[in-house]
């Protein structure tokens, strides 16, 4: 198969600039990169490092500070001298894929189809990837390993800019649908236990990253704990522990059910796929997730030039499509404090954040612009929205 372009979302634009000296740690380092964005105005949230509110001429959903015109942060100032490139917090996904008898027929091959596409789309490349079926030997109604289940039958790998037989993981997700045929039940909680514990596990040795376990499934527990309330419960935990849980709902799943493990798993709603369109319907499922999952969290840096990075000395700057002036995004508490009016970015840890949230508002019109560039100011007192 030939090599084809592919947008690596993990790609950044690094800006160098000589900034001037500000003595001590207020010494500071501009990071930049590039995300997709739509370019909008700027909206006022005053200026200076004084805590302001207000909308520009046609929109203040942002946080956005008026840009330098105002007050707001300037990246030339004393207190930012060097620069360096920020990273997008790695996503690693597992999909457990049901694979029981009831998934027979153009269920099976319309959705397994749908899988293929979504590792063959440009979009996933430098998405890290798991998968698993469920039931298979190693993770069966019999015996209900939970430590079974956890070990995906292809293991973590990112998908790369390359396409199939080049991207060796992409190939290997492709060949883990040969010779496979539906059958046996659905041991539903001993999968899910199985990939949370995978995530959890992975957590521990990669604490930076982010861990996604995606659930597919058409029907209900008919093995193993088959108590709807236990099985919420454990995506209630794996949330508890910074694991995410997505649950996608094939025609004979449980509403009730599949709506509760996306509830306490941290993702909303559960997403239901019917049979005439199953294809289509859940490419855009799993589109959705990879979109919610990977748009606009940044890692903090821990260190700059030998400094410890002071979380009260970040601030944000947005210039639309790459050009004119930067605009200075303002900081809100937490995510609770995110509204369609204010916008704003946020720590994913008030206490101890290691990475950046941008509030749903701010991301929605930021990520579509291909050209934005996005930079985080690191030694200057930051700025609130």
């Amino acid at each position: 198969m030939a090599n084809r372009t592919r947008r690596h979302r993990g790609s950044h634009r690094s800006r160098s600039r000589s900034l001037g000296s500000a003595g001590g740690w207020l010494a500071a380092v501009v990071v930049g990169l590039v995300v997709g964005a739509t370019a909008l105005p700027s909206c006022s949230a005053g200026g200076g490092n004084s805590s302001s509110s207000g909308s520009g001429d046609i929109g203040g959903n942002l946080g956005f500070d008026a840009g330098n015109t105002d007050g707001g942060l300037d990246p030339d100032s004393a207190c930012a001298v060097g620069t360096d490139e920020a990273q997008e917090v790695p996503v690693n996904m597992y999909i457990m894929f049901d694979k029981s008898y009831s998934m027979l027929g153009p269920k099976w091959s319309q959705t397994t189809a749908a899988l293929q596409s979504f590792f063959m789309d440009p979009e996933s490349a430098g998405l890290w990837m798991a998968l698993s079926f469920f039931p298979h030997p190693a993770c069966a109604e019999s015996d209900c390993n939970i430590q079974s289940c956890s070990h995906p039958q292809v293991p973590l790998g990112e998908l790369t800019n390359l396409s199939a037989p080049t991207d060796t993981h992409e190939q290997a997700l492709i060949d883990s649908f040969i010779d496979v045929t539906p059958s046996g039940d659905t041991p539903l909680s001993a999968a899910l236990e199985g990939a949370v514990l995978w995530a959890q596990t992975h957590l521990q040795s990669h604490p930076y990253d982010k861990a996604v376990v995606v659930l597919v499934t058409d029907g209900v527990p008919t093995d193993c704990n088959e108590d709807h309330n236990y099985i919420i419960q454990k995506a209630q935990e794996a949330a508890g522990s910074g694991v995410l849980t997505f649950a996608i709902g094939l025609e004979g799943s449980s509403e009730s059910l599949m709506n509760g493990i996306a509830s306490a798993g941290g993702t909303g709603q559960g997403i239901f796929v019917g049979t005439a369109n199953a294809e289509q319907e859940l490419v855009a499922a799993l589109n959705s997730i990879r979109e919610s999952t990977i748009a606009c969290e940044y890692q903090l840096p821990e260190t700059i030039e030998g400094q410890e990075v002071d979380p009260e000395e970040v601030n944000v700057l947005y210039t639309p499509q790459g050009t004119g002036d930067p605009i200075t995004i303002g900081q809100v508490p937490s995510a609770s404090d995110c509204t369609e009016e204010l916008g704003g970015w946020y720590y994913n840890d008030p206490l101890t954040p290691t990475s950046i949230l941008f509030c749903p508002s701010t991301c929605d019109a930021i990520r579509t612009d291909l050209d934005a560039e996005i930079e985080l100011v690191i030694g200057c007192e930051t700025i609130p929205a």
